[in-house]
């Protein structure tokens, strides 16, 4: 068994959480609400629609997940570089934000460490020939 097939339940369940909060943000969203706080984000996160943020986080997570059930590496690669690249955008803007240490711990020491995690497996990790 190689690292891909190794990783592939955990990289699944993982970006199923992740897809899952995307679509539970967009259906606040649609719905009229707000999910994005200044007090936890800051004030620079105004600057890009909620629901771009929210298509964004979906189509990495939901890329990587379905490329790791389909075993397809590339889409798999290219959904954990997005996750990961949206959870650092995320924890980078809770970083100035008064009540953003919690984001900012779980994006950046939790959420960002994983979804690199899986694209090296994905990448690079040990492949049968």
């Amino acid at each position: 068994m190689n690292d891909f097939e190794r990783h592939r339940p955990t990289a699944m369940l993982f970006f199923s959480g992740l897809t899952m909060m995307a679509i539970n943000f967009g259906y606040v969203v649609l719905t009229g609400g707000w999910p994005i706080k200044e007090s936890t984000y800051g004030a620079a996160v105004y600057t890009f629609p909620a629901l771009a943020w929210c298509a964004i986080q979906l189509t990495g997570a939901l890329g990587a997940g379905l490329g790791y059930y389909f075993r397809l590496r590339f889409t798999a690669i290219v959904g954990c570089v997005i996750s990961g690249a949206v959870f650092a955008a995320f924890g980078a803007l809770a970083a100035k934000a008064s009540d953003g240490i919690l984001l900012n711990t779980a994006s950046l020491y939790v959420a960002v460490p994983f979804c690199c995690y899986f694209a090296w497996h994905a990448a690079w990790g040990r492949h049968e020939r």
